[in-house]
């Protein structure tokens, strides 16, 4: 699928969500030979998720009107913005009233001298120690995701949207996959915590949004 990416943007931080279909500690092989990290945040329909999509949609559209002013008339009118979120449904195909934001990057690659890389995403806990195992996210895990926006066009349909690419993610209430329900918390002081060999990282605050969000990193 050939697309035209823009320069990737300051990178940001949602605030909480619940996660689904997760794939953090390992990447996902079943469509890349090479693997994929990703993580789906289910938000509520209120003012987080509007933040989010606000700051999204800022993204999508200052590069949306860079090739607008580049494009004589004809070529512009085929332009067509592609939605920053999808409508979350349940295992029945009904809409649950929550939006659905996706993230994802590669694990690894091949670059133009032939060289290899890989990568990794970091998993912290609620107080921001940082997790050095495997650790299986299941759905309606709470997290909130440090993510880097990129907008890109699609040349098959003319269609501009935003590539959300997977940096680290944060657990505050962790539903382990294949086990019972675990570090479960009401607030963040009692959150989910791993101590084993655990480092510190930087705080992880909520981005405003937009083009003048924080750079977080880690």
């Amino acid at each position: 699928m050939g697309r035209i990416m823009s320069p990737k943007k300051a990178s940001q931080v949602t605030e909480k969500g619940k996660a689904m279909w997760a794939f953090v500690s390992t990447p996902d092989k079943r469509w890349k030979a090479e693997g994929e990290y990703k993580v789906n945040l289910i938000m509520d329909k209120g003012k987080d998720a509007a933040k989010l999509i606000a700051a999204l949609e800022a993204v999508r559209d200052e590069f949306y009107d860079i090739l607008v002013a580049d494009m004589k008339p004809a070529q512009a009118k085929r332009l067509s913005k592609r939605e920053v979120y999808s409508d979350f449904l349940d295992a029945d195909g009904e809409e649950t009233g929550e939006f659905e934001f996706k993230f994802s990057s590669n694990s690894g690659g091949t670059r133009k001298d032939g060289t290899t890389w890989t990568s990794k995403v970091g998993i912290y806990d609620a107080k921001l120690n940082k997790v050095n195992k495997k650790m299986n996210i299941g759905n309606n895990s709470i997290i909130q995701v440090n993510f880097t926006p990129s907008a890109y066009m699609l040349n098959t349909d003319s269609s501009v949207g935003v590539k959300c690419y997977l940096n680290d993610v944060m657990v505050h209430k962790l539903v382990e996959f294949g086990s019972t329900p675990a570090f479960a918390a009401s607030d963040d002081a009692e959150g989910f915590t791993y101590d084993e060999g655990a480092t510190e990282a930087p705080a992880f605050t909520p981005a405003d949004g937009g083009a003048d969000a924080p750079d977080v990193n880690f």
